[in-house]
């Protein structure tokens, strides 16, 4: 009972079992293979078992976010801010990673650079509330930013994916 009461404190969110237990079918890797947010970790080389777990970690994330709209428990605006915080954190580590990698860096450094900042937002954690701490929730919610192109790996990865998204390839 006091487990359940804490979860409807002021500073806390309900965590849903199922997702906690959630893993990854082939279903739901297969409908976000295509999604942007898989292509810019594809572009930054990120390897198959992360790719998996950060399809894994935007379902979850998706879903749990979902639910806390639908049950009301979130305020207007709770998502917007931090969303904006998870923005502003991302590109204070990004434009830190580029300010290293400079203008005139091989395309072998840039990959290296956004797998740093992808190791960054899978290990950072943001809460949307202090006493809300499962991972799953920072690490999908930056995969949700980067779906949207607010966020992104790869010192480059806005042209990148416009040149993937006219259909050119990327090496």
């Amino acid at each position: 009972m006091s487990d359940l009461r804490d979860q409807f404190k002021q500073d806390a969110l309900p965590i849903d079992d199922d997702l906690l237990e959630f893993e990854l079918d082939e279903a739901t890797h297969a409908a976000h293979s295509e999604s942007t947010f898989v292509r810019q970790l594809e572009i930054a080389k990120a390897g198959r078992k992360r790719i998996a777990a950060g399809v894994r970690d935007y379902y979850r994330a998706f879903e749990q976010r979902s639910r806390w709209i639908r049950d009301d428990l979130l305020l207007v605006g709770d998502l917007d801010k931090y969303e904006r915080r998870l923005c502003e954190q991302w590109e204070l580590i990004f434009e830190a990673v580029r300010d290293e990698l400079g203008d005139q860096a091989a395309e072998d450094a840039k990959r290296s650079a956004a797998l740093q900042v992808l190791k960054w937002a899978e290990t950072v954690l943001i809460p949307i509330r202090p006493s809300v701490t499962e991972p799953f929730i920072t690490r999908g919610s930056f995969h949700m930013l980067a779906d949207d192109l607010r966020v992104g790996w790869h010192p480059e990865f806005q042209q990148l994916l416009s040149k993937l998204l006219i259909g050119e390839t990327v090496e």
